[in-house]
């Protein structure tokens, strides 16, 4: 099986930058049964958001999701 491997985008962490990237992400794992917090990369003002609202597809499955501010 060929994986084709892509250049990832990264926002701005700038001071004064917007949007939802400026707030910071979570990630979330999955561990068969519910989502687990795994990481808080918030930013100064901004607390972690909700874990993915649809189940995950196996053990170990990762997601971020976006921050929301205090």
């Amino acid at each position: 099986m060929l994986v084709a491997q892509q250049p990832i985008a990264r926002g701005s962490r700038e001071p004064g930058s917007s949007g939802s990237h400026a707030l910071g992400y979570t990630l979330w794992m999955y561990d068969g049964e519910s989502w687990k917090l795994k990481k808080d990369c918030s930013s100064e003002g901004a607390s972690i958001g909700q874990p993915p609202v649809s189940p995950g597809k196996f053990r170990g499955q990762i997601r971020a999701t976006s921050c929301v501010a205090d």
